[in-house]
């Protein structure tokens, strides 16, 4: 004989793998997103009103970042080597 409370907790367990499968799906879906590269040649140049607004620093910057000719982002490697 089933009760009431069997069944509940039957119907529950079933909802919770339900929604543990679309939570996998979304994520597993997304991840591809995580993964994306950078691409300098997506980057558009501000225009030259708006670049009059922030002129070149007086100051040099040491970092791997600011480089000349640097065109992506630090590497892990690169910060820790810097650090």
């Amino acid at each position: 004989m089933t009760t009431h409370a069997t069944k509940n907790v039957a119907s529950s367990a079933a909802l919770g793998k339900a929604a543990l499968a679309v939570v996998l799906v979304l994520v597993l879906a997304l991840a591809g997103a995580a993964h994306a590269q950078f691409d300098p040649g997506k980057v558009s140049v501000e225009p030259d009103a708006v670049a009059r607004q922030f002129p070149e620093p007086a100051v040099p910057f040491t970092s791997p970042a600011f480089r000349p000719g640097r065109q992506d982002f630090t590497t892990h490697a690169e910060v820790f080597s810097f650090l």
